[in-house]
């Protein structure tokens, strides 16, 4: 007998990564599971792994930011299985820019997809579960929810996911519905992957560099956010309630770098070629810091940076056309010369 038993679970962004490993972990405990998204294509390798596993499995078409197409996904599977229990509001996506890069497209669909999808999701499953009084909503939020750079779209997602689950934790708990988020970290997934390479990093070699950061020393997977969720959908967490579990979390990064490369390859950010950028002993990125980029102006604003007790710090510039990991080649050999040159004259 699985805990999951005679539960319906609606899993939306199914077809990969953390939507796939949770549909197929729900129906290891027992549960029937509905397997919605945009592209169903990825869902009928999961729905073979769910019969394997000796459980039901239903892949719906469905684009969460739609209204129509979320309830009729909704309605098609309470015909199927006759009920709904258990949602995971998991669908999502990425448009990353700095601010001031960020086109209105870029913010809208990513709230869109994550915030509005989970608001429709949460409204029409919940129309259901009051009816039974007895349901699980678990919504995919993330640590990005604390802010992170390039992000800005993503991160509000994210944090108006946490302000949905407390809200609906309050509105629905008399009902018998509880409502809970996951936040997880640094999970492996092929999102993260494509970032990666975007990025202009080896996956391999990002993985490696994050798990140096993590209490846990190693990078998240799937399952891992899978076997959350799964609790959080069981009888066991019926005292939990609009709560934000974080996995992963990365630690603060203590002291200084000994080059821009190094700073990059530990963190991961991205300085977005073509502009210029300072690196302060903090950690940040400072954008426009050196005026004119030449070597006057930087040295100048390095004695400045010198008197005000900024020290540890560095500054480069890259070219429009360069490859990414040859600019930053360049830039830190530029940069240590320059370094050199500000403390001689």
């Amino acid at each position: 007998m699985g805990k999951l038993d005679n539960r319906v679970a609606f899993v939306t962004g199914a077809g990969r990564g953390i939507g796939a490993a949770t549909a197929l972990r729900l129906a290891e405990d027992g549960a029937r599971v509905v397997l919605a998204d945009i592209d169903t294509s990825g869902c009928q390798q999961v729905i073979a792994d769910i019969e394997r596993a000796g459980s039901q499995g239903l892949a719906v078409q469905c684009n969460v930011a739609d209204k129509a197409g979320v309830e009729a996904a909704v309605q098609q599977a309470v015909d199927h299985f006759g009920r709904l229990d258990i949602l995971v509001n998991n669908a999502g996506v990425t448009r990353d820019n700095l601010l001031f890069k960020m086109a209105d497209d870029d913010w809208e669909t990513v709230i869109n997809v994550h915030l509005r999808g989970a608001f429709l999701c949460s409204r029409a499953a919940q129309a259901h579960m009051v009816k039974q009084q007895y349901g699980r909503i678990i919504s995919l939020s993330s640590t990005s929810a604390l802010g992170n750079r390039g992000q800005a779209n993503y991160s509000t997602a994210k944090a108006g996911l946490q302000g949905l689950t407390r809200t609906l934790a309050i509105e629905l708990g008399p009902f018998g519905i509880t409502a809970n988020a996951v936040a997880p970290g640094f999970i492996d997934t092929e999102m993260t992957r494509a970032t990666a390479r975007r990025l202009g990093f080896d996956p391999q070699e990002r993985i490696a560099a994050a798990s140096k950061t993590i209490p846990v020393r190693r990078v998240g997977q799937p399952r891992d956010v899978a076997n959350v969720i799964c609790f959080l959908a069981s009888e066991e967490s019926s005292y939990v309630s609009g709560q934000i579990i974080c996995q992963g979390c990365i630690s603060k990064m203590e002291g200084k770098f000994k080059s821009v490369k190094d700073y990059l390859y530990k963190s991961g950010n991205d300085p977005h070629p073509g502009d210029g950028w300072l690196l302060t002993r903090d950690g940040d990125f400072l954008r426009d810091t050196v005026p004119g980029h030449g070597i006057v102006d930087f040295v100048q604003c390095l004695r400045l940076l010198q008197k005000s007790g900024y020290d540890g710090y560095y500054s480069f510039e890259f070219g429009g056309q360069e490859p990414w990991e040859q600019g930053v080649l360049r830039a830190v050999a530029n940069v240590e010369r320059y370094a050199k040159m500000a403390q001689t004259e």
